[in-house]
Parts: structure tokens; C-alpha cells; sequence
């Protein structure tokens, strides 16, 4: 007898249920699929952008100018547009919340319990944003303050949300740290099971401050205090504490070092922080167990390479997705934008690092070094521009060469100012300052000034064009 793929030999195996395509999910494949290449938009990107931002702003320039002239017009511009949106807004803010509400609903069906928590805390923003906009258009007694009360009860009880929040976290943490000692991971599993216990903790006693209940208001500063109260438990608890940063570290390290993508390199930079704040705040405990000035204040004292370990850390993460997305797409806008910013980051840490060991040749890194780092940065984004030009170029694509010829221009001579500036080279520093006056004084200031004043006229060369490109476009395409 044939067994089929969802049973086997001790039963049945767990079927995923289909994935729900969400309202959010429909409308990013949409925008996708209406951009990529083959399309109208993905093949004349430069046109279509160029024609949307200057039609937007003939068309607000034009129902300026018409409800100006016209009584009517002008008070259903105002009934819609009014000084703050609100209408407008509100009914923008409602779509949103029924967009990410929904798609937090999928997200925890999914089992993404973070990003559901994130949609849903956006939605709900979102939704009664939404709701007192339009309450305040239409004057309607509750629904007017509808956001504004809801954020008065939140501040109120602000206690007791966030000790709901973090002992919620540290049940999550405790399961976690219990599935990674399961699997052998000792250090993990450590330091999130010691997490999630003071997160439960702290959050019971956070709801017990706010409620002023009589145990719970001490959960986790009454144990401490007792255990604080004598030189012994001061050493016993920093050691542990130290032991934990120790590992967390280590394990940051680990994901920063061998492991692969973004949430891994996030939570490595997270676990590198944690882990150097818990070794530094040990060691002052114990510290203050044995009476050693300097050791109680090594946490206080060392903030500098707190701050230095989260910016290496950045550095490293940002690092590793540079190299590894250049060398599977090769130079792109992105992985140079990702890899000025590793730069930067690494040149921040450094600068804490030196600046607090008192090495004069190097703590003012960040200060001296962003701006030629930022330069030549930019020098490779107008490289790219450069190369895209041509291929769009070969291509046939004479408009988006255009677009990638005058952005390649623009950044060069953003790089050119920068880099002349930061290396004191007066000639590079003007070529550059030129050059981007040149660009705002003869093509972008004329072009938004016309549609300003000539609004209807501009909307009729925008519309003309792009019917006129449409239609050649589909009929070279049939």
C-alpha cells in the first residue's frame, strides 16, 4: 500500500498549513511585479518617477489655484484638505491598521510572535490615529480624543504594561533557554533561562509597584537586597552575573563570526552588548563585596565600551552582509551603502575605545574619518550610477541612461565636495560645490517652478508624454 507524504511510520506528520496571502502580502506583489523589469514602470523607471513627482506638484499647485477662483471648490478642499489632513489622514491611517492588523493575525498563525507583536501594536496606533482624525473633522465627542486617551491610560499605567510585557519575554526566554540546554548549548541556554528569570521578576514586581501589592512589589529587589546584604552574596551574585555576560558574549561572537543573515548578525550585536554591559556590571558587584573602589566602578566607569562593543558589533554585521552580498551580486547601491556604513560604525567604536584609553593618535577617528569615508562612498555609488548608464545605454533604454548619468554626476560631485572638504583641497571642495548649485540652479528650481505656475500646462505635457510613451511602449510590445 502506497503511504502518502503526510503520513508515516509512527503516524501522521505534522502538515504546515497553507501560508495566507495577506491584503500587505497582495499589495507588495503587486508593486513588484508592476516595476520589475518587462514592465512599463520597470523599464522606464526614470520617466515614470520624473513624471509623478512633477505632476504632484502641477497638481497641487493647480487645486490651489482653483479653489482660490472658486467658492465651492474651495470649501471641498477645505472639507478634505483641511490645516492638519485630518480626514484625509484618518481615512490613509484606518487602511493602514486593517492592513497590518491583518497581516499581524497571519504572522501569529505563522508563528513570527514578533513581528505579529509589532503589526499589531502599529495597527492598533494606526487605527485609533485614524479614528480621532476623523473625530476631530466631524467634532464627535469620544472618537476625537480616541488615541489621545488611549496613550493617557498607557502612560497611567505604564508600570504594569511594561512588567506585563517583560514577564511575558522572560516566560519566552525561560522556554528558549530550557530548548537550548535540551540541545546541549549550555552557555545559551544559561544566560536566557537567567534573563528570562529576572525578566519575570522584574516584570512581577513592576505590576506589583503599580498596584502596590504587597509581595509582588518586591519579587526581584527583595531576593537581591537579601542576598546584597552580606559581602559574600555580593561576590557569589556578581561572579554569576559576570559568568553570564561571559557567555553571551561568547555567543555573540559566534553568531557574528559563523553565522549567516541579518536576524542572526542583529541578535549576535545584541548578545555582544549585553554580554560586555553583564561582565562589567559583575565585576563591579564584586567590587562592592570586597570594598575595591575601582572594581565597584568598572560598569559605571566603562560605559564607553559598552557603546564601543555595540558599534563593532554593527560594524562586523554590516561587514559580513557587504562581503557576502558583493560577492553573490557583485557592486550594488546597497551593499555600498551597507559597507560605508560598517565603515562608519567601525570608525565610532574605535573612537570610544580610544578616546577612553586615552590614545590621542586615534580617538578622534570618527570625527577626522567619517567625512573622507562618507566621500568615498559616494564615489562608488557614482561609479555605479556610471556603469548603469551604459547598460541601460546598450540597452536601448535612452531615458533611464540619462536619469543614471545625471545621478552618477550629482553623487560625484557630492563626493567631490566631501572628500575636498575633509582633505582640505580647495579645487575639489569648489568642483563639487559647483557642480551641485549648477544641478539645483538650471534643472531642478526651473522645472518646479514651471509646474507651480503653469500647473494645468505641465499636467497636460505629463499626461501627453505618458499616454504618448504608453502606447508606444505596448505596441513595440503588441
Amino acid at each position: 500500500m502506497e503511504i502518502s507524504k503526510a503520513q508515516t511510520i509512527g503516524g501522521s506528520a505534522k502538515v504546515e498549513p497553507p501560508k495566507k496571502e495577506t491584503t500587505l502580502d497582495k499589495a507588495v506583489d503587486s508593486l513588484k511585479e508592476h516595476t520589475q523589469k518587462g514592465t512599463l514602470v520597470g523599464d522606464h523607471y526614470v520617466a515614470v518617477g520624473a513624471g509623478t513627482i512633477v505632476g504632484g506638484i502641477a497638481a497641487v499647485a493647480g487645486v490651489a489655484k482653483i479653489a482660490d477662483n472658486v467658492p465651492a471648490v474651495k470649501e471641498a478642499v477645505e472639507f478634505v484638505f483641511d490645516k492638519n489632513g485630518k480626514l484625509l489622514a484618518g481615512t490613509a491611517a484606518a487602511g493602514a491598521s486593517f492592513m497590518l492588523g491583518e497581516d499581524a493575525v497571519q504572522s501569529f498563525k505563522e508563528g513570527s510572535t514578533m513581528k505579529g507583536l509589532a503589526e499589531g501594536a502599529g495597527a492598533a496606533v494606526a487605527g485609533l490615529g485614524g479614528v480621532e482624525l476623523v473625530g476631530r473633522q466631524f467634532d464627535i465627542p469620544v472618537a476625537k480624543e480616541a488615541l489621545t486617551k488611549s496613550l493617557d491610560a498607557i502612560g497611567n499605567n505604564s508600570m504594569a504594561i511594561g512588567g506585563g510585557l517583560s514577564a511575558a519575554g522572560g516566560v519566552y526566554a525561560v522556554k528558549k533557554g530550557i530548548d537550548q540546554l535540551q540541545d546541549g548549548n549550555k552557555l545559551a541556554g544559561g544566560a536566557l533561562l537567567a534573563g528570562g528569570t529576572v525578566g519575570v521578576l522584574g516584570g512581577g514586581e513592576l505590576i506589583g509597584r503599580q498596584f502596590n501589592i504587597p509581595v509582588l512589589k518586591e519579587a526581584l529587589t527583595g531576593p537581591a537586597k537579601a542576598i546584597f546584604s552580606s559581602g559574600h552574596g555580593k561576590a557569589v551574585v556578581g561572579g554569576a552575573v559576570a559568568l553570564t555576560g561571559a557567555g553571551t558574549g561568547v555567543d555573540g561572537v559566534r553568531r557574528l563570526t559563523t553565522g549567516k543573515g541579518m536576524l542572526n548578525d542583529a541578535i549576535g550585536v545584541a548578545e555582544v552588548t549585553a554580554g560586555v554591559t553583564a561582565a562589567t556590571g559583575g565585576t563591579s558587584l564584586i567590587g562592592m563585596a570586597i570594598g575595591n573602589e575601582k572594581l565597584a566602578r568598572a560598569l559605571p566607569e566603562n560605559m564607553e565600551f559598552v557603546g564601543a562593543a555595540a558599534a563593532l558589533g554593527a560594524a562586523t554585521a554590516l561587514g559580513k552582509h557587504t562581503v557576502d552580498s558583493v560577492s553573490k551580486n557583485g557592486l550594488t547601491l546597497m551593499n555600498t551603502a551597507t559597507g560605508t556604513g560598517a565603515a562608519l560604525a567601525a570608525l565610532g567604536g574605535t573612537q570610544l575605545i580610544a578616546g577612553k584609553l586615552g590614545v590621542t593618535s586615534v580617538e578622534r577617528a570618527f570625527n577626522k574619518g567619517w567625512e573622507p569615508v562618507l566621500g568615498v562612498g559616494l564615489g562608488v555609488a557614482a561609479a555605479k550610477f556610471g556603469s548603469n548608464a551604459l547598460r541601460e545605454a546598450k540597452d536601448g533604454g535612452v531615458v533611464n541612461a540619462a536619469g543614471q548619468a545625471g545621478l552618477a554626476f550629482a553623487t560625484a560631485a557630492g563626493s567631490a565636495a566631501v572628500l575636498g572638504h575633509s582633505l582640505n583641497i580647495p579645487v575639489l571642495n569648489t568642483f563639487g560645490e559647483k557642480s551641485l548649485s549648477f544641478i539645483g540652479e538650471n534643472f531642478v528650481s526651473p522645472v518646479a517652478e514651471f509646474a507651480v505656475k503653469n500647473p494645468f500646462l505641465t499636467l497636460g505635457a505629463v499626461a501627453v508624454a505618458g499616454g504618448a510613451g504608453a502606447y508606444a511602449y505596448y505596441h513595440d510590445k503588441k
